[in-house]
């Protein structure tokens, strides 16, 4: 059972991760059930439509009751997650948890303050848990020093069906951003920096207006899936990833997956994929990334796509598969 609070229609990587990991798991002769939102009765967020926040989460211990999991899996830290938290370690039973977003973060961001309450409220959560898995390396140390026990790093991977390199050069240079359209994803590091390419936006969010005002010779064609997403990446010269915050960054994997080379700033996450001056270049945080992205125009696309390989989804699920066994 996967117990999540990111369910669709979200497009991000926790719902990406979610979907792949419950069919690779499936593939391995397992059955998978996932608890998610639009189970319950739910609101949306303000500012994100498209985020369901169960509002009677104390109904999932039907559902654990029901199905009797014989594992379960719980990687958002919502009220699904933290109800089943609860419910689980009052019945001594033991689950694995990941960290797939800086929550801490995003309340600077957003409201000037909170990093260390939530801080505080995560580690509660995930030290309960037998084994919390996190992204990167990066991100295990920043954990380790904030007091979180039982970390464990995966690697997350690909659909190669769907992201895989052109046979041919794409014919058309542009500069690509693949991700929501907020104000913490730090995309005006893009839409500012100076370039001979085009600039193209996949994606939707709240800053998507105000920035197809602002910035008029960028095209923002709105939220792609699928082979249509993969036609951008294929086409595109350079992908741009401007966060400071993510914990990965599952576009920076598709987008080398399909040869495509990616321009980021050296925070946790990019500098654990990216191998500067082979797939792509790390920027200092806040520097310019004009330099990198009209640099990026020379990276091979074959050696870009080599260095994907190794992100795989069905190991993902084998190191998932490890630690619930090994807790049950």
């Amino acid at each position: 059972m996967i117990i999540t609070d990111a369910w669709l229609p979200q497009t991000n990587g926790a719902v990406t991760a979610v979907m792949e990991l419950s069919k690779a798991l499936q593939n391995k002769g397992y059955e998978v059930v996932v608890i998610h939102p639009g189970l319950f009765n739910a609101l949306a967020l303000p500012l994100y439509d498209e985020v369901k926040i169960a509002i009677t989460p104390w109904q999932l211990m039907n559902y654990i009751n029901h199905h009797k999991p014989d594992y379960i899996y719980i990687p958002v830290e919502g009220p699904l997650g933290i109800t089943a938290s609860m419910y689980l370690s009052m019945k001594h039973r033991s689950y694995v948890t990941a960290v797939g977003t800086r929550f801490a973060e995003y309340s600077d961001v957003y409201f000037g303050f909170g990093s260390s309450v939530v801080y505080r409220f995560m580690r509660l959560f995930h030290n309960q848990a037998s084994v919390t898995f996190i992204n990167t390396q990066s991100q295990k140390e920043e954990l380790v020093f904030r007091g979180f026990t039982g970390l464990r790093t995966w690697s997350l991977g690909v659909n190669r069906t769907i992201f895989k390199p052109l046979l041919t050069t794409p014919s058309r240079p542009y500069a690509l951003y693949v991700g929501r359209i907020s104000k913490d994803k730090n995309i005006r590091a893009f839409l500012n920096a100076a370039t001979h390419l085009d600039k193209i936006v996949v994606g939707d969010g709240p800053k998507l207006a105000d920035y197809r005002e602002r910035y008029p010779a960028v095209k923002f064609v709105g939220k792609k899936q699928g082979h249509e997403l993969a036609r951008f990446y294929q086409h595109a010269t350079v992908l741009v990833f401007p966060s400071l915050l993510d914990t990965f960054g599952l576009v920076i994997v598709e987008s080398i997956a399909c040869g495509t080379p990616v321009v980021a700033y050296n925070v946790s996450g990019p500098k654990d994929i990216i191998i500067h001056g082979l797939n792509g270049y790390l920027v200092e945080p806040h520097l310019d990334l004009s330099s990198a992205i009209n640099d990026a125009v020379n990276l091979s696309r074959q050696a870009t796509y080599q260095s994907s390989l190794k992100y795989n989804w069905s190991d993902a699920a084998d190191q998932l598969l490890m630690a619930l066994r090994n807790t049950h």
